[in-house]
């Protein structure tokens, strides 16, 4: 499994991943710390946001809570990285720092060295925490800059409020280089992601169930709207729909609310702003409050700013909208629309957070206090106790589904010890492929995650030399394959039933018990069996080669790290490199430079299929 061929510059996750992964030794917790440390993480970005926007104390805690709580952050478990959101919430800070000009004043202050630092470090989480959430970030800096150059009328504004954007671009390019350079040196044969403009459709967001809450809430009362929205998903799932519908983008009883706050705040904006065209009231402010002195720690984030940039992310939100323009214009690659939930909603909290501070609803020291109690309360009804039922399930079926493979890698590592590889078929193309029959696309990982010590054949990257073999191979497992896979250093042939139709697994099963006897492994209810492959003696042809050298119809056959040889041997005229970079025993050192054409095979990796004849003596 080489994830350079498919980058996602998921790099501060992978790094909390490597540091709690040194600790715990354990993946499963390790991904469990991964999840749990992003709600603390997702809740001081979003107070950093509410505090731009000019909310301070209780009020403001309980709206950091409520965006970390929505269901977003809970049923992401698909794509946990993406669920973490942090990045999402920082992206909006430094558009709200862009668009207000606060961000200019706070690096021309006292402070600017630290300022500078801040804004660095920020830039760098959002341009590192995954493709999307980086490539938001530079689309509402962008706007926030438009936005601040227009309001201002200078060209110095608009070009200062870019440089964040550039900061998160350069963020981006660091996270994304090493695969990049990797893919440049040995690049894939296929397309290995390949999008299509209408996919920014299909995996656009719904926006009636973004503002609607998820039907899960335990608040007294609620039972009649979660059976009327559940009628709501039902109706959406029997038509042909364009975006997506499921409960990780519903919202919450907190994002209602926030949605009636920052409206009751537009409107109240709208009011005031018409008496004050009329001469009837003081001056205000463009929120439709009174004015409030910009002084030092005062940004002026507005209903404007927030607006602004509200409406563009809606329109790149919905089927059809900006995102299909920009498939068409820019690139399909980003398709996924309905990540920009969490935009959303941080927009939405920001918008009420303005509204409530020109209201100031909770006046006195013991109003805030009560509101935060009360909240608090409804939350843990609302977007805490309805997932833990869920959790419990997922935990449950992954326990029982890690115990059923455990149990069958503990047979097969009886009957076959040691480190070696195990071709697990039918093949199932990595990543974002469609079920075989009834055997779903990552099925298969099941069993490495049981047993990490044996190498597995499955997660070789699609459109790949890693993968060609095995489409290649197929599910024909003759004689003369067996021999090739014995030698490749493969010790077993896992079967899984559910990726067959009865017919082929009868004659399947029937060949590989007449070449291999009894299966010696069998699990999951009888779908899974392992037969043992004969075990190869040395094959001198287990070198390393140039692939340029190598004939034009040979294929590429994985070979596990277990299985590598140290010996090498001349197969043509020129000479070739060991796997320690040396000349191979009885060539000179060659002086002509490598080839740049194909990567290096290595002994440790890769031998050939079939194998070429060796030359005469």
């Amino acid at each position: 499994m080489d994830l350079r061929y498919f980058p996602t510059a998921d790099l501060t996750q992978n790094l909390l991943v490597g540091l709690f992964g040194a600790v715990t030794k354990d993946a499963f917790l390790t991904t469990n710390l991964l999840f749990a440390v992003s709600f603390p993480l997702t809740a001081l970005a979003m107070l950093w946001v509410v505090r731009l926007s000019g909310l301070r104390g209780p009020v403001a805690v309980l709206a950091a809570v409520g965006l970390t709580l929505v269901p977003y952050h809970w049923l992401r478990i698909g794509h946990i990285y993406l669920g973490t959101m942090y990045s999402a919430v920082l992206a909006v800070a430094l558009a709200l720092l862009v668009g207000t000009g606060e961000l200019r004043r706070r690096l021309q202050g006292r402070h600017r060295v630290w300022h500078a630092l801040a804004l660095l470090a920020a830039a760098f989480v959002v341009g590192a925490s995954g493709v999307y959430y980086a490539c938001f970030g530079i689309l509402l800096i962008a706007v926030a800059a438009l936005y601040d150059g227009v309001r201002s009328g200078r060209l110095r504004s608009l070009l200062a409020g870019l440089v964040p954007a550039a900061l998160v671009v350069a963020s981006l390019g660091v996270a994304l280089f090493p695969a990049w350079w990797f893919v440049r040196q040995h690049p894939a044969l296929a397309g290995v992601a390949e999008r299509f403009p209408f996919e920014s459709v299909s995996y656009s967001g719904a926006l009636a169930f973004v503002i609607l809450p998820a039907p899960l809430s335990r608040v007294p009362g609620m039972g009649p709207v979660n059976e009327f929205i559940q009628s709501a998903y039902v109706q959406a799932g029997t038509t042909t729909q364009s975006g997506v519908i499921w409960y990780a983008d519903a919202g919450s009883l907190f994002t209602v609310a926030a949605i009636l706050v920052a409206l009751g705040g537009a409107l109240f904006a709208l009011r005031r702003r018409a008496a004050l065209a009329a001469g009837l009231d003081g001056a205000g402010d463009e929120t439709g409050g009174p004015a409030e002195p910009h002084g030092r720690g005062a940004v002026p984030v507005t209903l404007g700013l927030v607006g602004t940039l509200l409406a563009v992310v809606v329109l790149f939100f919905v089927p059809w909208g900006l995102n299909f323009l920009f498939a068409m214009t820019i690139s399909p690659q980003l398709r996924a629309w309905d990540r920009l939930v969490p935009v959303i909603y941080t927009l939405v909290v920001a918008a009420a957070a303005v509204s409530w501070r020109r209201w100031r609803p909770s006046r006195g020291r013991l109003a805030p206090w009560v509101v935060l109690v009360v909240g608090l309360a409804v939350l843990l009804m609302d977007s805490v106790l309805p997932y833990r039922s869920q959790f419990f399930a997922w935990t449950d079926a992954g326990a029982g589904a890690l115990s059923t493979g455990r149990v069958y890698t503990d047979q097969l590592e009886a009957a076959v010890p040691g480190e070696c590889a195990v071709l697990q078929l039918p093949y199932v193309a990595y990543p974002e492929a469609a079920p075989v029959q009834n055997l779903s696309a990552y099925e298969h990982l099941w069993l490495p995650l049981a047993d990490p010590h044996k190498d597995w054949s499955f997660g070789a990257m699609k459109g790949t030399v890693d993968s060609a073999w095995l489409e290649e191979l197929g599910s024909d497992i003759d004689e003369r394959a067996v021999d090739k896979l014995s030698a490749g250093g493969f010790c077993a042939i896992h079967v899984d039933r559910r990726g067959y139709t009865p017919e082929e697994y009868t004659t399947l099963m029937a060949q590989l018990r007449e070449q291999l006897g009894t299966p010696v492994a069998t699990g999951h209810d009888g779908d899974w069996s392992a037969f043992r492959l004969p075990v190869a003696g040395p094959r001198a042809e287990d070198v390393a080669a140039d692939l340029d050298e190598l004939p034009d119809d040979t294929q590429l056959f994985w070979a596990p790290r277990a299985s590598a040889r140290r010996a090498c041997r001349p197969r043509c005229p020129r000479p070739m490199r060991s796997r320690r970079g040396g000349p191979c025993p009885g060539w000179p050192r060659s002086t002509s430079p490598p080839s740049t054409r194909q990567p290096t095979s290595r002994v440790s990796r890769w031998m050939s299929w079939p194998r070429p004849a060796p030359p005469a003596p």
